[in-house]
């Protein structure tokens, strides 16, 4: 059986390496531990060059990664809770766009430790006139009472709604808020501009300014809930369309009943105003009937000198027949230098104005002969008091005439 003979020195550095694993077990064991227990902030010990060996460097590449599983996972369940916390938000004031647009801001701005917060919707009731109208504004944990239109193109607020895509500034100029946001006296050090879209259509603007860096998960959280904001806002703008045409049909009701009980009295006057018409001219047709009798002549002329009708007496006196005389003028029964004469043109004048024309005339028969007749020109007037028709009521006069030249002669 061999021997080998071993130093001193060789067992002391065999014995310092055994006592270091030894410490580095035990502090691996530790460190496994305190990772079991939650503690992922803990620690190992490097080496005197700095560095980690095998092992310490596997935990602590495995405590890194469980760190930012668990990072991930309160981000996944910060942005969760989130929504279903804002489900409610939503499901509130929906029926009131500035009540639900502050609630929005406020709670977002809270939730998300921001400073500042804008929400724009567009306004598209003039279809000749689209803008971004601002329905909140929360800043400094107090919501701020202002007005603001921005045009569509118009600063960054402007453009994000017609690149439809999210804008995220750290590097932001100082006159910024007084440009296109007006955010505040202050500056904020990053701006997120997110467009509010849902099925690519734009209703509004959400903007949020914070004195800090926004984290991509909060920007991702932001524009999640665009979407929901969006959706919301789009059933609100319905149902408020809804409403006022609810409310213009409603009035229009109201305006056809009285427009209907209007016409209903309209149409029982206009009933008795027949019944009078009708009885007068029944009365009238009765009185021409007796003129007739006791052999008036009479004719009706419209206000330019139409013939329109004409009695028996008439046609009997005249030689003409109704069917030659309807829709001829008056001149035919008089000499054509009396027709082209201004007596005769203000002769027609007159009777237009109202003013009945009595007298003598003389008038063209067909067969030539010359009629005396006298006549009384008078207007009859409509149920309103304007000039209806003329009337002429004459009898003849020839003989008389001529008895009268006969005796002028003796």
């Amino acid at each position: 059986m061999k021997y080998t003979i071993i130093q001193t020195s060789q067992l002391t550095s065999v014995k310092s390496q055994v006592e270091h694993l030894k410490k580095q077990i035990q502090e691996a064991t530790h460190f496994i531990k305190d990772i079991e227990n939650g503690k992922l902030d803990t620690d190992l010990q490097a080496g005197k060059d700095g560095s980690l060996d095998g092992l310490a460097g596997a935990l602590v590449s495995m405590r890194n990664k469980m760190i930012k599983l668990a990072d991930e996972e309160r981000q996944r369940n910060w942005a969760t809770e989130g929504l279903a916390g804002f489900v409610d938000i939503l499901r509130n004031n929906n029926d009131d766009l500035k009540k639900l647009s502050d609630n929005i801001l406020k709670n977002l701005v809270k939730y998300l430790k921001t400073n500042q917060g804008w929400l724009f919707i567009l306004n598209d009731n003039n279809p000749d006139r689209n803008f971004l109208e601002l329905t909140a504004c929360y800043a400094y944990d107090r919501k701020k009472f202002l007005e603001k239109e921005i045009e569509i193109g118009e600063g960054l607020v402007g453009q994000v709604f017609l690149e439809r895509e999210s804008v995220y500034m750290t590097q932001v100029p100082k006159d910024y808020s007084q440009i296109t946001s007006g955010l505040g006296d202050a500056v904020p050090s990053a701006i997120f501009i997110v467009p509010l879209k849902v099925n690519e259509e734009i209703f509004g603007i959400l903007e949020i300014g914070s004195f800090h860096e926004i984290p991509q998960y909060q920007r991702d959280f932001v524009e999640k809930l665009a979407e929901s904001i969006a959706s919301t806002i789009a059933n609100v703008k319905v149902n408020e369309r809804t409403k006022i045409l609810l409310s213009q049909t409603q009035e229009q009701t109201e305006q056809l009943r009285s427009q209907e009980e209007e016409m209903r009295q309209n149409l029982e006057e206009l009933h008795a105003t027949q019944e009078e018409m009708e009885r007068k001219s029944s009365e009238v047709e009765s009185r021409i009937e007796g003129l007739n009798t006791i052999g008036i002549a009479s004719i009706d002329f419209d206000l330019n000198g139409v013939v329109l009708n004409a009695n028996h007496s008439f046609l009997e006196i005249m030689g003409y027949t109704l069917e030659e005389i309807k829709n001829r003028h008056h001149r035919m029964f008089v000499d054509p230098a009396e027709a082209n004469s201004k007596e005769y043109e203000q002769f027609w004048s007159n009777l237009k104005s109202g003013k009945s024309q009595l007298g003598e005339y003389i008038r063209n028969a067909k067969n030539g002969n010359k009629i005396y007749l006298k006549a009384c020109y008078s207007i009859i007037n409509d149920t309103y008091g304007n000039p209806l028709k003329v009337v002429k009521l004459a009898y003849d006069i020839t003989e008389k005439h001529e008895i009268q030249k006969q005796l002028e002669k003796k």
